[in-house]
């Protein structure tokens, strides 16, 4: 057992390594990785059942040079806030590795690429829980989470943006799961965000909204069997954005309890094919002056399920084109071009793609 009182420094200058393991423990007021930029490939470890660490304020990976910490085999790990990437020019990475795996951070986030860049896999059974989540915090930022395979989870009790001001990118796959609240995904202005959840087994799930280009450019891409959940969506939620959203092949749903925009100010793309699915409350498709909304279903069982209204031409511009045997129903009214002078257009049997 190591208590340590005060910040803990792994590589000041030049490489510095700490291997937690054979149930060994360390309590620390805060840990940095890399403190300076002339350190290189720092490591922090906490490795087997039993091994941990606890740290009371924050942890840092990666502040201004490059670091790596790696929590596998039943480690586990308790901190504060949490950075990877901290700083313009560094880089952190971290492995969340195995069964009984686990980092929690209590009492604050946890970003990836805060100014630098930052990376966090997640594999093999390994968990982790923090109360936001942040990807590509600053602009020229960049992100990217990994959560891969059965048993794989990353929880987040409140808001998860993916995007801020930078590039973020989050793939869920192989049976993947991530939990959070709500999301922005392409947050801020000039912002790009990504997120993939892809196979069997891989689901999000919201309890909220999720945004989807708030600010800047979002894509979401649910395929092979991908299934995510929310309260309600939006595509392109303020003028000049873009918002993207593709659910494709059997298997692969976005279910939504409530309501669904496709291009509430800026230009937003509801893409449905290859028997993909998607359900909602009611929808409405170009709703502000500034927007163009866009949906496409195309290919034998692919869906789209409204069972109340759908405003095709709000006060922007709306498109909907079905083709190949996709298919929409609507449980209320269809109206389209809802005002005067806002085009809405509905295609049957119109090009695909």
């Amino acid at each position: 057992v190591w208590n340590n009182t005060t910040n803990l420094i792994i590589g000041r200058g030049g490489f510095g390594s700490l291997a937690i393991t054979n149930g060994g423990h360390l309590t620390s007021d805060g840990i940095r990785l890399a403190d300076q930029a002339t350190s290189t490939n720092s490591i922090l470890t906490i490795d087997g059942a039993g091994s941990s660490a606890t740290v009371a304020g924050s942890l840092r990976i990666g502040f201004l040079g490059t670091a790596k910490m790696a929590i596998k085999n039943g480690g586990t790990l308790s901190s504060g806030s949490a950075e990877i990437g901290r700083e313009a020019g560094a880089e952190g990475a971290v492995d969340v590795e195995g069964s009984g795996s686990t980092w929690t951070t209590t009492g604050g986030g946890l970003v990836v690429g805060n100014s630098g860049r930052g990376f966090l896999a997640i594999f093999n059974g390994g968990k982790v829980s923090s109360d936001f989540g942040g990807l590509a915090a600053q602009t020229g930022s960049y992100a990217e989470v990994g959560v891969n395979g059965t048993g794989a989870q990353w929880n987040v009790a409140q808001k998860l943006s993916v995007g801020v001001r930078g590039e973020g990118k989050l793939y869920i796959d192989a049976g993947g799961v991530v939990t959070s609240e709500s999301s922005f995904i392409g947050d801020d202005v000039g912002s790009q965000g990504m997120v993939n959840v892809q196979g069997a087994g891989s689901t999000w799930t919201l309890t909220d909204a999720v945004a989807v280009g708030l600010g800047g450019t979002g894509i979401l891409s649910i395929a092979n069997g991908g299934f995510v959940s929310s309260l309600s969506g939006s595509l392109a939620g303020n003028t000049g954005s873009l918002g993207t959203v593709t659910v494709a092949g059997a298997g692969s749903k976005w279910s939504l309890a409530d309501a669904l925009t496709i291009g509430a100010f800026g230009e937003g793309l509801l893409e449905i094919s290859a028997g993909g699915e998607v359900s909602n409350k009611n929808a409405i498709v170009g709703r502000n002056a500034t927007s163009a909304g866009t949906v496409k279903v195309y290919g034998a069982g692919s869906t789209w399920t409204n069972t109340d209204s759908v405003y095709v031409g709000g006060a922007g511009t709306g498109t909907v084109i079905l083709s190949q045997a996709g298919k929409m129903t609507v449980g209320g009214d269809l109206v389209i071009g809802a005002n005067a002078g806002n085009p809405g257009t509905v295609i049957i049997g119109g090009k695909a793609g």
